[in-house]
């Protein structure tokens, strides 16, 4: 089971509020086009996205293909509506919420990566099964804007939320089999820390 700490003990450097894009937001981090002369913008490699079931609290820690828009904005691949991330957004929606909090880990430890890539059934928390795999709990600390918890150990967290109501174009992006995934309309991502 996975354990709260202070975040008073990790090392942090914060951007929010009026200083959110004082360093250039997302451009501040070397993010790659991983298809050059194929993909329509950089993309987020081993992201983790860290979401919340609504109602029961227990949070899905997912990969999803991650477009960079602007330097606070994120597309989100969602291929199915079976997908964690996509039920999640789903009951939010139902509720009448506007928005879902959500977080990117990057640079996680191998046990986050790991279970972010697998398909753990829903309604299990995913820090659980990661804590299982490193024979320890995970280390998690509170998000500073949004409702969600994240890995004590990450290098990068973007907090932020994905409105509810509104979808935007996504991709094509190239395949690593050299065929293009296709350009579909998708949620987005706003960050705010």
């Amino acid at each position: 089971k996975p354990v709260m700490v202070e975040d008073s003990l990790v090392q942090q450097e914060v951007h929010v509020g009026d200083n959110l894009l004082e360093h250039g937001g997302l451009e501040e981090f070397p993010i790659p086009i991983s298809t050059p002369g194929f993909d329509n913008a950089p993309y987020l490699t081993a992201a983790n996205w860290v979401t919340k079931d609504p109602e029961s609290g227990i949070r899905n820690v997912g990969n999803y293909r991650s477009m960079v828009k602007s330097k606070d904005r994120v597309g989100i691949c969602l291929l199915s509506p079976s997908q964690h991330m996509a039920v999640h957004l789903a009951k939010y929606r139902s509720l009448g919420l506007p928005a879902m909090p959500a977080a990117v880990v990057i640079g996680a430890t191998p046990n986050i990566g790991l279970t972010a890539a697998s398909k753990v059934p829903y309604g299990m928390d995913e820090y659980a099964v990661a804590g299982a795999i490193a024979g320890e709990p995970v280390q998690l600390v509170k998000c500073k804007t949004v409702d969600i918890e994240v890995p004590a150990s990450a290098e990068i967290v973007l907090e932020g939320e994905i409105p509810t109501s509104y979808l935007e174009r996504e991709a094509p992006f190239g395949e690593f089999h050299g065929h293009m995934g296709m350009e579909s309309m998708n949620p987005y991502f706003e960050i705010t820390c």
